[in-house]
């Protein structure tokens, strides 16, 4: 909004004796009788779960098998337990500044998802008892999720890790029997983030972009959804996929998030009725991402949040969660299962002047059971929009734009025992019960006999090739033999000939062998060299190549080696004539390395491999490898440099403005700090300057004359845009007349003219007779002049030209004497002489009274 824009804060109080209550929106205060009641009976057990039951985990890597998986963190995880992967972000999007940003160009993977169990944990390494059967796109956000596994349970409230960018989001249990829920599951709020809006003190207007880079000016910032953004467009009022577009400038709405139904647009930009605000600067409500699928779910994403000035916009609202329920039989009374997005309410309530959070998109529900006894209320409804209501009822403000209405995935079997709901969210309002442009989100669906995927084929994860050697009994018997051990490949090759199924290398001749397995299923493929030879003296010969990292250690025959070396080894034979010469090619790798950079704020913290640092410096760390050596990292920390701003402040006559606790009334330059999203600080230079304008030049009084309309242009402009404003003042009447408006600096000015009627011939009363008797009745010869009347004179004479009488102004009239004598009954003749302003010279008028006695 703009800068002289006033606040109004109201304030509701209910007062009950002995409590303070908080009053929340929407809620109703009244003061009744405290009572005490007894527990409900729909209490759950002392033993049923409650709160958030799963445990969650980044994938980082695969192993070529895909069985075998590379987590952040394990703690949460045991061997046994029933697991759930899934792919979260990494959709590609059209990046191009057009109403086609956002749009999803590639799936990438994401909503693929599968179930396991977990063989064993070895530190970070967390083998799989089955092979996975989708693929996953580690750049997008791929988690572990465990699943509880229980045979008769009760619920208490259960909810999930609300989404924090890297994992959570999901609440997924599994019931062998019966399930009975005492009280609701919900992770409404707890998908995709919503957009965080910045406030910046500065009124810019008609931006139309889809995308900008972060800059708070011009645009608000977008909700997240399936596509990871870059900063560089993570600004401006296009949807990306499934996440709402950000209000711009000035002060338009966000978009709604979508789920399964599509996001509502937000509300158009900051407008004064009568004027019209600028189409195509609301943010634009999220697409739905593959609503019709029944293998692939996803969180609900994120509204825009809306573009702000006075610090009273909102974030968008984050989107629904996912509820994944398994069980032979559900036991439900009145209980619901909620994945809605989240409803936008401003910072200060309705009573908001900036523009709004659109509201998130509902979330995913998966209800895959035998058996629901009673019936079941399923709801993944779109968030509502914000409100924009402000009590200067002409300014009509952005909304947020509705959530679009989630997706239900239920078992055929069950259907008609579920009770659902996917509607969209409403948008907000403006004053006046206006929408400005947001729209409601659209209602998502309802899909039978969702796909749930059990894989039961069997991993066995590739491990370095061992090798069964068997050499010629003695020199010159040549029928040497290698074998492949503990190998699921179907597919082999020596000296990159093809050979198998059977992976039995035998009637080998003196030479090296190359030998690769490949399994095509896993897409793995091993190589190693086993030398067979021949000496003249009676000794076998055997030749081993192995490959260790530096840091590593070799033990053989009981010596340690720890850098590349050949060793030989002669074993006296026990039962045959030929000794076996061991001939060991030790070879050890260096450790790959890879540099960065890393900038952060002063103040803040950045943590490495569970390390927090504080101070710039460089870093070493080591990145385990499940399929090569490890990696020595160098990461050199820096201080990010403090951003600095500037705003200025225009303050009117008699108002302040407060910063860092400080009341400012008078023109002043002050530095302040700001926190911006990510955490550093930022300098702010406020230059604070006091509206000087001269008073508006507009004429203190003026004249008109009767019969005449009196035109005056308007002194003051349009706060829209700086405009004189128009039409201009028109007078018909005289009279005092007051106007109120804006200058050129926008501050508010009073004036008042004092409309006179002109001095003519028109604006003059002359008597034509009066009786001097002192009878108190028309004992005076007065002339009666409007007040505007200047340079006055009334010269009365006698039939023979003697001057009896001179005036020289309306007050001083002729009382029929002259030399202290009556005069004779009759006609005398009266000279009046003024200025006549409609004229712009002096006037003369002539005429007579008659006096009588």
């Amino acid at each position: 909004m703009h800068t002289f824009k006033k606040f109004t804060a109201f304030l509701t109080c209910c007062f009950i004796t002995f409590f303070i209550t908080q009053v929340r929106p929407n809620q109703v205060c009244s003061v009744a009788s405290l009572k005490v009641q007894s527990k409900p009976t729909d209490a759950p057990p002392a033993d049923s779960i409650f709160g958030i039951i799963n445990a969650y985990a980044v994938v980082n890597a695969f192993d070529c098998a895909r069985s075998l998986l590379l987590v952040d963190d394990p703690t949460g995880f045991t061997q046994g337990d029933r697991v759930l992967i899934i792919q979260m972000q990494g959709a590609k999007v059209n990046l191009t500044n057009t109403a086609s940003f956002g749009d999803v160009v590639d799936m990438n993977q994401v909503g693929n998802f599968e179930f396991s169990k977990i063989e064993s944990i070895n530190g970070n390494e967390i083998q799989l008892w089955y092979e996975l059967i989708k693929p996953y796109d580690l750049s997008g956000s791929v988690q572990l999720v465990k699943v509880p596994e229980y045979t008769d349970v009760f619920t208490g409230n259960l909810t999930c890790q609300p989404w924090n960018g890297k994992t959570g989001g999901i609440l997924a249990l599994t019931v062998k029997n019966e399930i009975t829920l005492h009280r609701d599951m919900d992770v409404s709020g707890k998908g995709f983030l919503g957009g965080t809006f910045i406030d910046v003190d500065q009124s810019i207007y008609h931006e139309t972009g889809y995308t900008y880079p972060i800059n708070p000016l011009l645009a608000a910032q977008k909700g997240t959804g399936v596509a990871i953004l870059a900063p560089e467009f993570s600004f401006g009022r296009g949807a990306c996929a499934n996440g709402g577009g950000g209000g711009n400038a000035h002060n338009a709405g966000g978009g709604g998030g979508a789920g399964a139904g599509s996001g509502g647009a937000g509300g158009l930009e900051y407008y004064t009725i009568p004027a019209a605000p600028t189409i195509g600067t609301n943010g634009m409500g999220g697409k739905p991402f593959l609503p019709n699928s029944k293998d692939k779910i996803t969180l609900g994403g994120g509204g825009g949040a809306g573009h702000s000035n006075d610090f009273v916009s909102s974030n968008g609202g984050a989107g629904g969660g996912i509820i994944i329920l398994q069980a032979g039989t559900i036991k439900n009374s009145t209980h619901t299962i909620r994945a809605n997005g989240e409803d936008i309410y401003g910072p200060s309530g309705n009573i908001a002047n900036d523009g709004q959070g659109g509201g998130g998109g509902g979330g995913t529900i998966v209800i895959d059971a035998l058996k629901v006894d009673g019936t079941l209320s399923c709801s993944a409804n779109g968030g509502r929009g914000g409100d924009c209501l402000f009590y200067v009822a002409e300014q009509i403000i952005g909304p947020g734009g509705g959530g679009g209405g989630g997706k239900i995935l239920v078992q055929n079997n069950v259907l008609n025992k579920i009770v659902p709901s996917v509607l969209g969210g409403m948008p907000g309002t403006a004053n006046q019960n206006l929408l400005n442009g947001a729209a409601s989100g659209a209602t998502g669906l309802v899909l039978p006999d969702p796909s749930i995927l059990n894989d039961n084929v069997l991993a066995f994860p590739f491990k370095i090739i061992e090798l069964n050697v068997v050499q010629p009994e003695c020199s010159n018997e040549f029928n040497g033999q290698i074998s492949v051990l503990n190998e699921t490949a179907n597919l082999f090759s020596i000296n990159l000939a093809p050979f198998g199924p059977n992976p039995v290398f035998d009637t080998l001749t003196e030479g090296a062998y190359f030998i690769r397995v490949f399994d095509p299923i896993k897409n793995c493929t091993k190589d190693t060299i086993v030398t067979l030879t021949d000496l003249n003296e009676r000794y076998l010969r055997f030749e081993n190549e192995i490959i260790r990292c530096l840091g590593d250690t070799v033990m053989i025959n009981n010596i340690i080696y720890t850098t590349t070396s050949l060793f030989r080894d002669t074993l006296e034979s026990q039962t045959l004539d030929c000794d076996t010469i061991k001939t060991y090619q030790l070879q050890f790798l260096p450790n790959l390395t890879q540099q960065r950079t890393l900038a952060f704020c002063p103040g803040t913290s950045i943590t490495i491999q569970g390390k927090i640092y504080t101070q710039p410096g460089t870093i070493l760390d080591t990145l385990s490898s499940l399929l090569q050596c490890d990696t020595v990292r160098t990461t050199f920390l820096t201080f990010t440099e403090t951003p600095r701003i500037q705003r200025n402040i225009l303050l009117c006559r008699g108002e302040q403005v407060r910063i860092n606790g400080m009341v400012y009334d008078s023109n002043a330059v002050v530095l302040d700090t700001i926190r911006t999203p990510d955490n550093c600080d930022t300098i702010r230079l406020n230059t604070i300057v006091l509206d000087d304008l001269p008073p508006t030049d507009f004429p203190q009084d003026t004249f008109l004359c009767p019969g005449t309309v009196l035109t005056l242009s308007n002194p003051f402009v349009d706060p829209n845009n700086g405009t004189p404003y128009q039409p201009n003042f028109s007078f018909a009447q005289p009279g005092v007349y007051a106007f109120s408006g804006r200058n050129a600096n926008f501050c508010p000015e009073s004036v008042q003219i004092t409309v006179q009627t002109c001095c003519n011939e028109k604006g003059i009363y002359v008597p034509n007779i009066f009786s001097p008797n002192d009878d108190g009745e028309n004992d005076r010869f007065c002339v009666f002049p409007v007040e505007a009347c200047s340079n006055y004179q009334l010269q009365v004479y006698d039939r023979w030209g003697n001057l009896l009488f001179t005036g020289l102004d309306a007050a001083n009239c002729w009382d029929g004497t002259f030399r202290d004598k009556m005069v004779p009954p009759g006609v005398y003749t009266w000279f009046l002489s003024f200025f006549a302003q409609d004229q712009g010279n002096r006037a003369v008028l002539k005429g007579s009274v008659t006096v009588i006695r």
